[in-house]
């Protein structure tokens, strides 16, 4: 899906701006200062007793898994592409330039394989038999951890001592066994411990992922391929994510406690397959939404894109629950897929996108994060969101560097990591174009907000609107700020997850 027409065009005038903005120092003070924010905020919500559940809670949906992860190494990526292609390397080359919507084949697999490895690039593609998937389990074996959004922004902000609730309609103990024993699944109208809600009978429903980093090398057709950057490739199958269905414990849990809820994320549409079950889901996941916000219109309800090859499915959630949220989140390759903008290539013409989709769905911030920076247009606090974005980065950095989810102490350790120099760039280049001084510029938008247009249709029925729906009119703000950077991360997996809990611990 592509939404590049009717964008409209910040402006192209030059700005000369004090170079302040752009060295260690300045971004070091404002990092040091979103972690105080989320010290002050998570002590705040720490003077409750661990048992009270009655406030501040995060409910994460819709996905959890089990992920076997493979670090790739040259030789035996070698192998495998020998033993697919045979003596066939030109025609391999050749089939590369179409590459497909699934991997059905092996064949399909070394075609999507080749070209991510020469652009650097991750992403998803669902596997579409169990045959293809234990080929690829027998080739790439690893090690297991907790797969999914929902579940991996769930371990995150439970690490930090956040109170969370797990959409888990399928989980088994040893999926389970790599959960926080601190997040909370409903079953019955209770919360029990992972442990203690897993089941025997539910399936593992293990999603390969490989890994791989800028030391590897393979020759194909007679070239060598060697990746710029460290990326991860998720090659899942899985019969019971790819069904979506909406767990009865979780959604009634979340409309019966609906006031202590503080903000509800939904994720997962991309293990769909089919554009119908897309629409099916979309809707039922709206309808939710639409009671959850008529029982709570102060929560914060987010939503994270996902990686898929069904473009009109996403563009049936675009048009029909984009508007029902009220914050996106997306990585640079989603953003790339919806918009048709390189955002690392022109960051003038990524604002532009991310303003059209803003103004256009009447969302109150939209988010674009990637290894490199952060970019966001918000009709909220841009102080606030931009702490929002250095504290995500962190929490991200951390699970970069060191494979894992950490406390308050271990996300700190990451401020002394170096700024993404390309992100610093993009900054300089933000500046002199649109004259976003220090990661921040106002601007005014084309439409009020949804909130402001429900008011004022509120109003004219002789109607109240709920309290958080207040008039924010069409003042905006483009705010922006440069990763740290992880030279040679220990993981690539989950690292959006990870950021969506940093965003998610700042607003929830």
């Amino acid at each position: 899906m592509r939404i590049e027409a009717g964008m409209t065009h910040i402006g192209n005038e030059r700005y000369i701006g004090n170079e302040i903005y752009w060295d260690e120092a300045y971004w070091h003070e404002k990092y040091r200062g979103a972690l105080d924010s989320l010290r002050q905020g998570l002590e705040r919500r720490l003077e409750r007793r661990k048992d009270e559940w009655d406030g501040g809670i995060i409910a994460c949906g819709f996905t959890v898994n089990l992920d076997m992860v493979h670090k790739l190494q040259s030789r035996e990526t070698g192998q495998v592409i020998e033993e697919v292609m045979g003596k066939g390397a030109i025609w391999a080359q050749d089939r590369q330039a179409q590459v497909p919507q699934a991997i059905e084949t092996p064949q399909d697999f070394v075609a999507v394989l080749i070209r991510l490895l020469e652009e650097g690039r991750g992403g998803e593609w669902q596997v579409a038999s169990e045959e293809m998937a234990e080929w690829l389990k027998a080739r790439f074996p690893g090690s297991f951890k907790i797969g999914g959004t929902g579940a991996q922004v769930a371990n995150a902000l439970s690490s930090l001592g956040l109170r969370c609730l797990l959409h888990a309609p399928n989980l088994s103990c040893e999926q389970a066994k790599h959960l926080n024993g601190g997040i909370r699944i409903p079953r019955g109208g209770s919360l029990l411990a992972p442990l203690d809600a897993c089941r025997e009978g539910d399936s593992d429903e293990l999603h390969c992922i490989i890994e791989y980093d800028p030391g590897l090398e393979v020759v194909v057709a007679g070239r060598t391929i060697r990746p710029a950057a460290s990326n991860r490739i998720i090659l899942p199958y899985d019969r019971v994510l790819s069904a979506f269905k909406l767990d009865r414990d979780f959604t009634d849990y979340v409309l019966n406690h609906a006031p202590a809820i503080s903000s509800l994320l939904i994720t997962g549409f991309n293990s769909l397959k089919a554009e119908e079950d897309w629409i099916d889901r979309v809707d039922r996941v709206a309808e939710f939404v639409e009671v959850f916000r008529s029982l709570n219109s102060e929560a914060f309800i987010h939503l994270e894109e996902g990686d898929t090859r069904c473009s009109g499915g996403r563009r049936y959630m675009i048009e029909h629950l984009y508007t029902e949220v009220d914050s996106v989140g997306m990585n640079e390759d989603e953003f790339r897929d919806i918009t048709g903008v390189q955002p690392e290539r022109d960051p003038v013409r990524s604002v532009e996108a991310l303003r059209w989709l803003l103004e256009t769905h009447g969302l109150e911030r939209i988010n674009l994060h990637t290894r490199d920076f952060s970019l966001s247009i918000t009709r909220l606090d841009p102080e606030r969101e931009q702490r929002a974005q250095l504290v995500a980065s962190l929490i991200a950095a951390n699970r970069a560097r060191t494979g894992s989810f950490g406390d308050f102490e271990a996300v700190a350790q990451n401020i002394e990591l170096p700024l993404s120099a390309r992100g610093l760039a993009i900054g300089r280049q933000l500046q002199e174009s649109i004259g976003l001084a220090g990661g921040q510029k106002e601007i005014m938008l084309n439409q009020q907000s949804r909130p402001a247009q429900q008011l004022v249709r509120a109003r004219e029925a002789g109607r109240s609107c709920g309290a958080g729906e207040a008039w924010v009119g069409k003042r905006a703000w483009i705010v922006f700020s440069p990763a740290r950077n992880v030279e040679r991360p220990e993981c690539t997996v989950g690292l959006g997850d990870s950021y969506t809990a940093g965003i998610l611990a700042i607003y929830g």
